[in-house]
């Protein structure tokens, strides 16, 4: 066998794989919800309620695209120079786009931004009607994101309505005055971050982990928390 046949035969086997992986999650969302279950869900946003990433769609329309491109550019190469010193590169390059973007920003045109966003998103829609499932059951639902906090939970209400009782956490932003500060008020919201966040909302609630939603290997520490995952 020449390895472009090679090639060849490990392209369809990773496209047969995600073909029945897509299958079997598709499979899943339509399992109804069993009435004995924990009364808690976790849902991730991007990717998972969202088809595509939000972060930089958000900041695009808040700071323009010249902008935003120059300042993910830097915020790449100082991510990347913080890794040689043994950092994270993805907390750092968060950490300089919120600092070359939204120092001094009013919090109100961050969260206006957000909602405009909002009709140009494509959502994935068997994740948002299992969302809506568990609502509908009486279960405590809370997104938990690793991107910024602000405009996700404003995109939260606005897709599912201000008053449904969905809980935001995320990576928050500081915020000063009614303004924001460019600097990040907590950890990067990923991997065990995030699902060090997640236990603590679980035993607040003082209930079990129940239902994970998730899409990335980020998510796993996370979802290893509840007792039916999907990802």
């Amino acid at each position: 066998m020449s390895a472009t046949q090679g090639r060849g035969l490990a392209s369809l086997r990773t496209a047969g794989t995600a073909r029945r992986e897509a299958a079997d999650r598709q499979a899943l969302l339509r399992t109804p919800l069993t009435q004995d279950g924990p009364p808690t869900a976790v849902f991730d946003f991007d990717k998972t309620l969202t088809v595509r990433d939000t972060f930089l769609p958000w900041l695009t329309l808040l700071r323009g695209r010249r902008r935003t491109l120059a300042a993910g550019l830097g915020a790449l190469r100082a991510g990347l120079s913080g890794v040689s010193r043994g950092g994270s590169s993805r907390e750092a390059t968060k950490a300089g786009m919120a600092r070359r973007l939204l120092a001094g920003i009013p919090v109100s045109d961050a969260q206006a931004a957000a909602r405009r966003l909002v009709p140009h998103l494509t959502w994935s829609d068997p994740v948002c009607r299992r969302l809506g499932e568990h609502l509908a059951a009486g279960h405590a639902v809370l997104v938990a994101t690793g991107s910024f906090r602000l405009p996700v939970a404003e995109m939260v209400a606005a897709r599912f309505g201000p008053n449904a009782p969905i809980q935001v956490i995320g990576t928050d932003l500081d915020e000063d005055a009614g303004h924001l500060t460019g600097q990040l008020a907590s950890a990067n919201c990923i991997g065990e971050a995030k699902a060090a966040r997640v236990r603590e909302w679980l035993a607040q609630s003082g209930r079990p982990g129940g239902w994970g939603y998730g899409n990335t290997p980020w998510d796993l520490p996370m979802l290893a928390l509840m007792q039916h995952l999907l990802v």
